[in-house]
């Protein structure tokens, strides 16, 4: 008998020894299951930030992020109202807004890092506050 053969049988023989008795679920249930999940959906968010001369009422939009357990990281949008107005400008008191940041969240209460674009400033300015997730 050709040694290759012979081990190539002996060994096929000592695999089918080892998983005698094993089925492919037992196999599969010992995996480990991953405890980061990754997320994309529209998140119910109802919050307040502000950057000390404009406040936001800001309400969640779609966002993309991480959890573990009760905890919450992720990209949002923030359609927003901004409430107050800039220096010498002509534009009403409250002006509707769209944001995008950053939120970190803790079971349903959140700290939101929201960046808005003030038009008649030509800049982006950043705000931080908190809110409430509405949604699981």
């Amino acid at each position: 008998m050709n040694p290759f053969v012979f081990v190539l049988l002996f060994a096929t023989t000592l695999t089918a020894y080892a998983y005698q008795g094993t089925t492919r679920a037992d196999s599969t249930s010992a995996l480990p299951t991953p405890s980061v999940k990754a997320h994309a959906h529209y998140d119910g968010i109802v919050s307040l930030s502000t950057n000390g001369k404009y406040t936001f009422f800001c309400l969640g939009g779609p966002s993309v992020g991480i959890s573990e357990g009760q905890w919450r990281i992720a990209i949002n949008f923030y359609p927003s109202l901004r409430i107050g107005r800039p220096e010498g400008g002509t534009s009403t008191l409250v002006v509707p807004s769209l944001g995008a940041g950053f939120y970190v969240g803790y079971k349903r209460a959140i700290l939101i890092i929201p960046f808005h674009y003030i038009t008649e400033e030509r800049r982006w300015i950043m705000t931080a506050g908190l809110g409430w997730r509405i949604t699981k």
